[in-house]
């Protein structure tokens, strides 16, 4: 009989019929082995960095508030912008020009005019729209283009100057939002 050999790849206890030593199927255990390796070592960790979990892990920046938006654009042009200002602008804005102007200063239809985009508005100083706010127009004035009146202080005679001084904050906000230059 042959010699047989004593390597671990072969199985010396049912020699082939020539008496050499059959070679076990070692391929298929290699295989497993490395399989078990390669998802060990790959897909755990490629799963536990599944989308979900970077979303989970690092969740994206909130989106900026328009505040913040026009603080930047403000910085950016050279221009002092205060944020609670502006804040304090729209809330008052939502309460008491909503009645004739949209939320984002436009005009509604029969009633108040654009605020945003008027030359009015834009080639009027702060202090200017100050006094205009507080004393409103008058339907006959001769500049009134809608023959609307807008009433001293939007028709809310609660409000102080320092409100007004936020409203113009709010409607320069928009302004800067709009890229609409204004004195």
């Amino acid at each position: 009989m042959p010699a047989v050999s004593q390597s671990p790849d072969y199985d010396n206890s049912s020699p082939d019929s020539d008496g050499t030593a059959v070679r076990r199927n070692t391929l298929r255990t290699d295989l497993w082995v490395w399989l078990v390796i390669v998802l060990g070592t790959v897909l755990v960790p490629a799963l536990m960095m599944s989308p979900w979990a970077y979303l989970t892990a690092y969740p994206p920046p909130p989106p900026k508030t328009d505040a913040q938006i026009i603080a930047e654009k403000a910085a950016g042009i050279g221009l002092e912008f205060d944020a609670q200002s502006y804040v304090r602008g729209k809330s008052l804005f939502m309460t008491t020009c909503i009645a004739c102007h949209t939320p984002k200063g436009g005009s509604i239809p029969n009633l108040g005019k654009d605020i945003v985009h008027s030359s009015f508005t834009a080639g009027s100083t702060d202090k200017e729209l100050m006094t205009f706010m507080k004393m409103g127009r008058n339907p006959g004035d001769p500049l009134n283009t809608t023959g609307v009146g807008m009433p001293p202080k939007g028709g809310n005679p609660a409000l102080m100057d320092k409100d007004l001084a936020d409203l113009i904050t709010f409607i320069r906000g928009l302004q800067v939002m709009e890229d609409v230059s204004f004195k």
